[in-house]
């Protein structure tokens, strides 16, 4: 057995090596064939994690995407740094003038497009966003009349005024607006209780806020000088093959650095009142989760454990409701619950919304997701294969085929 061991770390060694050696082989190559260009990239050197002043994106956001994008164009970056109060309309006058080469994260005006080139594809999403002290349920969109006199803060020179201003005279409410020169100071107002909102952009971390509304969406892009059309090709080519590659990069950076999940979640009055209700009266749920996916959910001494049930226990105590698990044993006890239709839970259903509903259930967000793979000889046609082969984990999906 030792021999046997020792012969499978030899093997994946010489892999290991042979891949390394490949690499370092196709990276010399590249840079005895290829001279990189710098690009000059406007970025704030301050901090890594300074917030923006809400026209374009945060620091580590921006640093990921051109690490990436850099894979496909081969460039090298200059980063021109700022003491962090630099302005999106002073980064555009410098780009304007050649000191720096592009910027991300620029939102698009007509003015702007007369004066610069614009990236094919958009590299972030912003909205304006009203949030609220974690907590506060005062200010709900069910009832604007609680909105009359509102006292909004916002960052001096906010490009969210205006449309806050129609979103204002759309809910028929009055507001005062308070200007702060900085986030931190924007933040600790909302927290102490000067103002009543905060008025700012979705790409920034969220500190004891709920997001209460989301008002005006645009995209953002990068941009460089008009005159520099080889580097805009170059910069549409790279983008282009970059999201082909990872078309969920722009989401997955999002969720990575603006994961705004609050510690306490944000319920509507009437889904508040629903749950002070049922925890009045010790309104007790009935849920079901599949045993046979150990260790997803197993049962263990008599009682339902795995990563999965302890993520669905999170959920209730955020929920503020109570569930009881039942403990069954099998996949087929499993299944003739869910045939029964008689749980008002099902803690793993297949993400699939017709399946749901033939199964008379509503069907929330995912909050788990895998993947299972298939193995068949390469002499054999998948459409020849008459005999499945599955781990016993996996019985309960066989159920529902």
């Amino acid at each position: 057995m030792f021999q046997g061991t020792q012969k499978l770390i030899k093997t994946f060694l010489m892999v290991f090596f042979l891949f390394f050696s490949l690499f370092y082989l196709h990276a010399t190559d590249i840079s005895t064939h290829h001279q990189a260009k710098t690009i000059r990239v406007s970025y704030n050197l301050l901090s890594v994690s300074q917030d923006n002043d809400g026209n374009g994106i945060k620091t580590e956001y921006e640093y990921s995407l051109l690490q990436k994008l850099r894979l496909y164009t081969g460039w090298k970056y200059e980063y021109v740094g700022d003491n962090g109060d630099t302005s999106m309309e002073n980064k555009l006058t410098l780009l304007q003038e050649g000191k720096i080469d592009l910027i991300a994260g620029v939102s698009k005006t007509p003015e702007r497009e007369k004066i610069f080139n614009y990236s094919n594809q958009s590299v972030a999403n912003k909205f304006t966003i009203i949030t609220v002290k974690e907590g506060n349920y005062h200010f709900s969109t069910e009832d604007y009349t609680q909105w009359n006199n509102i006292i909004v803060g916002c960052l001096t020179d906010s490009p969210f005024i205006q449309s806050f201003d129609t979103y204002a005279q759309m809910h028929h409410f009055s507001y005062t607006l308070k200007y702060y020169s900085s986030q931190q100071a924007l933040s600790e107002a909302l927290q102490n209780g000067q103002i009543n909102c905060t008025l700012s952009s979705n790409l920034k971390t969220l500190h004891n806020e709920w997001i209460i509304d989301k008002l005006h969406g645009e995209p953002l892009f990068i941009v460089t000088k008009k005159e520099n059309k080889t580097l805009a090709q170059e910069l549409d080519q790279g983008l282009d093959q970059l999201f082909k590659t990872e078309p969920k990069l722009k989401s997955d950076l999002h969720t990575q650095y603006y994961d705004n999940t609050p510690m306490q979640v944000y319920f509507t009055r009437e889904e508040q009142t629903f749950i002070e209700t049922c925890q009045k009266e010790g309104i007790v749920f009935s849920a079901i989760i599949n045993p046979d996916m150990k260790p997803y959910s197993y049962l263990n001494e008599g009682k339902m454990i795995g990563s999965n049930v302890d993520i669905c226990q999170l959920i209730f105590k955020k929920a503020g409701l109570q569930f009881a698990i039942s403990d069954i044993s099998t996949p087929e006890e499993y299944i003739h619950l869910v045939d029964s239709k008689t749980q008002d839970v099902i803690l793993d259903f297949m993400f699939d919304y017709a399946h749901a509903e033939s199964y008379g259930y509503y069907e929330c967000n995912p909050y788990y997701s895998d993947s299972i793979s298939s193995i068949h000889l390469k002499k054999k046609q998948i459409n020849d294969i008459k005999t499945i082969a599955i781990p016993n984990t996996l019985k309960s999906l066989a159920l529902f085929a």
